[in-house]
């Protein structure tokens, strides 16, 4: 029911192309410039696709990321172009578009696949900006917060994993090194989380890419998803849930202080489930079904979920919306 609910809610907001995961945040703290709406979408459409088996893409979905498309990429901030194209938006684009059935050989999925190969760092680890001139690669990653580490682990995640989908032999390579990259060290890849508040969602992307890898034959990594599994599933509280409580290494590097959140959070328990559901924990574990039960209980009247941050912008606010944390419940109760 908690699901049903949650996707009978989505297809409302659907109407207006996931509305509220767009939101003019940075208009209203000042900046001058808002938020991109591509990433947000295509994180909408993500889990819409895994609620319902065999759905495709959204016509205007499509359609919205088509008209944004650059021969570089998707930017997160559209119309700012100081700030360069990076490689987790992309890689949201590619998951819907591999869904849609969209070739890689389309130009203008093609022309952002070489700028994204420009950037390769080494097999697999491609850093967070994909900037035009490699001389510029420091200036760009100290000027937004990338720091010395240019290379996040949730952004390798996702951007192989769709590289997976939609071209797996072109990047096989890349997929390998990712793959063995991600499976190495569990405790520092978890740690290495940079743009996202807590474990969740970094050990999603994470998780669900080894998982697919695994399933194609490609490399053995049920070793590592149990170590994953032992990290995610530490700190589940008395009501069933996850505190959203461990910033990312982003928040230190925009000078602000390392806080806790939230102590029962939808998101950080929604996330963290869609995970342990990678490592191969089915739904009817005790540990899941305490938590499908927080989560029912937190489900607003009209059936989806409050916003609650989400990752860190040049805002004060770190950025969430309604859409990414009921997108978070769907991909935790996924059949």
């Amino acid at each position: 029911m908690t699901l049903l609910r949650a996707l009978e809610w989505f297809g409302r907001d659907a109407e207006s192309l996931h509305a509220s995961a767009i939101e003019l945040q940075f208009a209203r703290e000042g900046f001058g410039f808002i938020v991109g709406s591509v990433g947000q979408v295509c994180v909408a459409t993500r889990a819409r696709l895994a609620a319902i088996p065999e759905s495709r893409p959204r016509n205007d979905v499509m359609s919205h990321i088509r008209e944004r498309a650059s021969d570089e990429g998707w930017r997160y901030f559209d119309g700012y172009r100081p700030i360069p194209p990076d490689s987790d938006d992309l890689a949201l684009v590619l998951h819907v578009v591999a869904a849609a059935g969209v070739s890689a050989e389309t130009p203008w999925i093609a022309k952002p696949l070489a700028h994204l190969a420009r950037n390769r760092l080494a097999p697999g680890l491609f850093p967070t900006w994909l900037i035009p001139d490699a001389n510029n690669r420091a200036v760009a990653d100290l000027a937004w917060a990338s720091g010395s580490e240019p290379v996040h682990p949730e952004v390798v995640a996702n951007i192989n994993h769709a590289l997976l989908k939609l071209s797996p032999v072109a990047w096989q390579d890349d997929i390998l090194g990712a793959a063995h990259w991600l499976a190495a060290d569990p405790t520092a890849r978890l740690n290495g989380n940079h743009w996202y508040y807590g474990h969740g969602y970094a050990g999603w992307l994470i998780c669900d890419f080894l998982r697919s890898v695994h399933a194609t034959g490609l490399l053995d990594t049920r070793g590592s998803l149990l170590t994953y599994r032992d990290l995610l599933a530490c700190e589940q509280n008395e009501r069933g849930a996850w505190a959203l409580n461990r910033p990312p290494l982003a928040r230190v590097g925009l000078s602000r202080p390392p806080i806790t959140l939230l102590q029962h959070s939808v998101s950080e328990t929604a996330w963290r489930m869609a995970a342990l559901r990678c490592t191969g924990l089915a739904i009817e574990d005790p540990m899941l079904q305490r938590g499908t039960q927080f989560l029912a209980g937190a489900q607003q009247d009209d059936g989806g979920f409050a916003a609650e941050p989400f990752f860190e912008t040049l805002s004060v606010e770190p950025y969430g919306s309604r859409t990414v944390t009921t997108a978070a419940v769907l991909h935790a109760l996924a059949p």
